[in-house]
């Protein structure tokens, strides 16, 4: 981190421009090692091949996204307040706060790892960046790593830097290090509780942006149910079972009144389910947690589990639903826990007042889904009102999986799912986690930061006496 704060201290000074040619560089390197990149990948994760090749494409559009957002100044936030008297001009701006620590996902080596989005936003912002290997990934790591590197300035190579070592005390100095501004992290709830309890406990303690845990709970009204049982069961088995459920966003829970539709949803699903082939997870530690978690969750008092195949090698995974009521779901928080993988759990309310309820009890969630009619949507306002509490991001008629990068995602919610809600990970508004605004007052105009001059030689977009204007 010694180095990595020595790097910082000058690319902070970097223009918007600097920045983006630096990071399209890295995304053109990454395209031209695409072959050898997915190959080495497909031998860590056992991805398929046409996955990760859709996986690094998007990684490559992200580095380019947030490399315009670089230039464009879309993070800076600039404000100008002229005072009639001169006494007190103000101007403010949101600057780059130091070396940020990195730590990748397992599910994602190149989207939400080493070159992944987090490392995109903070080299957008001005800062340097440490990343740590994940051990499910290391050499497609130090690949990627070496990438970056190859498209860095040949006087400031430590503006990017990747520790080869997996072991966790490596990751605990990481965090505690005095140079560490911040940390951004993408896996389990306890890993990231950890980190954040870490950088808490520091002499000067530090934001932590972990995205941790969600379980995405879908919610099947009546009406829809009624008119659209197949769509339902097409839509939310594909989305379960998409690269054998190890997305963040997978659907773990499927909620509805008990009636006839929601049986028949109910035995289609088990049914397409069970006809399908196991999938290789991740790698054999994931399984095992897989299979622990799903078989805890099974164990518990009220549920049922519906589909019946079961693995038949080390590295297969198999789709598990299962279904329990809403009044035993509501006595066990265990139920509310993330199950990483092809794991669902449908739960059956009496009537709308235990609907409400349980809703209620839900804990923070990247996502929640609602599946409805305008009627439902007209009968229900109660249950919308408490759901739009609980995500980051409220889906209508669709599946949480999929996650677009643009600036008008959120990809982020109330705790558990991630440590800090008021910010993305998915999207150029990720750029800001990595900047803090200072306020410049009665400076002379030659002395300000180019951003902030008042003839805006970079042509940047900045609000001037409440008023937004490009001038």
């Amino acid at each position: 981190m010694v180095n990595a704060c020595k790097a910082f201290n000058t690319y902070r000074f970097f223009s918007g421009k600097e920045k983006k040619d630096i990071i399209f560089k890295i995304s053109k390197i990454l395209e031209n090692n695409k072959e050898n990149l997915v190959a080495l990948a497909m031998k860590e994760t056992f991805l398929p091949k046409e996955r990760l090749e859709g996986e690094l494409s998007r990684t490559v559009f992200q580095l380019r996204s947030y490399a315009e957002a670089a230039e464009s100044g879309h993070h800076l936030g600039l404000r100008i307040d002229f005072s009639d008297n001169k006494a007190q001009d103000t101007r403010k701006m949101m600057i780059p706060i130091g070396p940020i620590a990195v730590f990748g996902s397992a599910n994602f080596p190149f989207a939400y790892s080493t070159a992944g989005g987090d490392t995109a936003c903070a080299l957008a912002a001005g800062c340097s960046v440490v990343v740590k290997a994940h051990p499910g990934h290391p050499l497609t790591g130090l690949a990627v790593a070496n990438c970056i590197q190859e498209a860095l300035p040949a006087n400031n190579k430590n503006i990017f830097q990747y520790i080869s070592n997996t072991d966790n005390d490596v990751s605990e100095k990481l965090v505690k290090h005095p140079n560490t501004a911040a940390v951004a992290f993408t896996g389990s709830l306890a890993a990231g509780r950890l980190f954040y309890n870490w950088a808490a406990s520091r002499n000067v303690p530090i934001p932590v942006f972990a995205e941790m845990s969600s379980i995405n709970p879908v919610f099947l009204l009546p009406n829809k149910l009624n008119a659209d049982v197949n769509l339902l069961c097409n839509k939310l088995t594909d989305s379960l079972t998409q690269s054998a459920g190890q997305f963040c966003t997978n659907p773990g829970l499927i909620i509805g009144i008990d009636s006839p539709s929601l049986h028949e949803f109910v035995m289609e699903m088990t049914k397409r389910l069970d006809k399908m082939n196991g999938q290789a997870m991740l790698n054999a530690g994931i399984l095992k947690n897989y299979q622990t978690a799903s078989q805890k969750a099974l164990n518990t008092d009220g549920v049922k589990q519906l589909t019946t195949k079961h693995p038949e090698s080390n590295s297969d995974g198999f789709p598990i639903l299962a279904t329990v009521k809403a009044k035993d779901f509501i006595k066990s928080p265990i139920l509310m826990r993330e199950v990483f993988g092809m794991y669902s759990l449908i739960i059956k309310a009496k009537d709308n007042e235990e609907l409400l309820q349980l809703s209620s009890l839900l804990e923070g969630q990247l996502t929640c889904s609602i599946w409805a009619t305008e009627a439902d949507i007209k009968n229900n306002k109660d249950l919308i009102n408490i759901l739009r509490e609980k995500c980051g991001r409220f889906i209508f008629n669709g599946v949480p999986t999929g996650v677009r990068v643009a600036l008008s995602m959120q990809h982020g919610g109330p705790y558990p799912a991630t440590t800090d809600s008021r910010f993305t990970a998915v999207g150029a508004d990720g750029i800001s986690r990595f900047c803090r605004p200072l306020c410049f007052q009665n400076w002379p105009d030659e002395f300000l930061p180019s951003e902030l001059q008042n003839n805006n030689p970079l042509n940047l977009y900045r609000i001037i006496n409440n008023v937004g204007a490009v001038h």
